[in-house]
């Protein structure tokens, strides 16, 4: 980013993201307890998104880097359908243990959460079915 003609908002932005980046690092619970991904971080993505806009021609332009770009939009997107479609499958916040009580786990490559919630399968629809089967009134 710093080799392309970057607007003006780009050196505030990235102090701003910086910032808050460190904020939610020093927290306790960073991750968010719970969830499927950092969820405090994602107020972040739409804008690091705004850094694409400087480069966009540059990815598009380069045969390599638009091919990475793909790539890294499909993966993206796949994690995506895991979390809305396969997360708590595989139960992968409480066991073997807690990840509230071993926050190590996060960093667990052999055991991840998006591995093992699409492993397990899709998750059942609750909240449609108890949509369905509203008592009426």
């Amino acid at each position: 980013m710093w080799k392309e003609k970057s607007p003006g908002w780009g050196g505030p932005l990235i102090l701003a993201l910086t910032v808050t980046f460190i904020a939610q690092a020093c927290a306790g619970d960073w991750f968010g307890g719970w969830c499927f991904g950092p969820r405090y971080l994602t107020d972040l993505l739409p804008f690091l998104a705004w850094f694409l806009v400087p480069v966009w021609t540059s990815i598009w332009a380069r045969p390599v880097l638009r091919a990475a770009f793909v790539a890294t939009v499909a993966i993206a997107l796949w994690v995506q359908v895991v979390g809305a479609f396969y997360y708590p499958s595989g139960n992968w916040d409480g066991w073997p243990v807690n990840v509230e009580h071993q926050p190590h786990r996060l960093w667990d490559w052999s055991d991840n959460q998006i591995l093992r919630s699409w492993n397990a399968g899709p998750a059942a629809p609750t909240l449609l079915d108890e949509w369905v089967n509203l008592p009426e009134n």
